[in-house]
């Protein structure tokens, strides 16, 4: 399989990738179903990210077939399985100056924006739609932001 152009500065395999190689070329295969998904979350949230910061938009997670969602630990009703979520960084910067962009300062919808936080790891999730919920990690769980 060959990697293709969902945007000018994303592609498909970033938008499919992952850490875990077992899952990898099944994840990809069955990402092809979700190339219009991917798409719209390439042009409504990461290049607008790019454009705003000028910086590259790192992806750790977008696409997952239900085999690579279940391995990870991902909720049983992930929209990262619907091609609907990405989770990624910018690079230079934190995560909190991201994420406070998005909810207080981006016009951009949101299903949900996530400040996740696994081991020493963190990154912002953003999940498409438009109910706004906002979650953090406090305590040592993640809790209601809005």
């Amino acid at each position: 399989m060959n990697d293709f152009k969902l945007t000018d500065n994303f592609g498909f395999f970033e938008l499919t990738r992952t850490d875990k190689a077992e899952f990898q070329e099944l994840n990809r295969k069955k990402g092809l179903c979700y190339v219009p998904d991917l798409k719209l979350v390439a042009v409504t949230i990461l290049e607008p990210v790019r454009a705003h910061y000028g910086k590259p938009v790192i992806v750790h997670s977008g696409f997952r077939c239900y085999e690579l969602n279940k391995a990870v630990g991902g909720s049983v009703n992930s929209q990262h399985m619907a091609g609907e979520a990405v989770d990624f960084h910018v690079d230079g910067l934190t995560v909190d100056e991201v994420f406070q962009w998005f909810w207080h300062g981006a016009d951009i919808p949101f299903g949900q924006l996530i400040d996740e936080r696994r081991g020493g790891e963190r990154w912002v999730h953003f999940g498409m739609g438009e109910k706004r919920e906002v979650l953090g990690f406090k305590d040592g769980k993640y809790a209601r932001l809005a």
